[in-house]
């Protein structure tokens, strides 16, 4: 699998580099993607937060923390 980059290139995307709770917090924030509804919006830091029985400072921490390893840290945080 490879990651799209803003500037267009690609980075393979290495699901090993994660730590569980990354990979937890990842899968929450696109859960509502899964039925692939044309009007799904990534889930909000205190959804993810309350799924996962994290604070929001800590689900904020893992979400930077996976757009600097997804090379995707200048994209809008919204």
């Amino acid at each position: 699998m490879h990651v799209a980059r803003r500037d267009g290139g690609h980075r393979p995307a290495h699901p090993g580099s994660l730590s569980e709770t990354q990979r937890r917090v990842l899968l929450a924030l696109a859960r509502p993607f899964e039925h692939g509804s044309a009007y799904a919006v990534p889930a909000a830091n205190q959804q993810i937060a309350a799924e996962l029985f994290l604070s929001v400072d800590a689900v904020k921490t893992h979400l930077r923390t996976l757009s600097a390893e997804l090379g995707v840290e200048e994209l809008p945080h919204n």
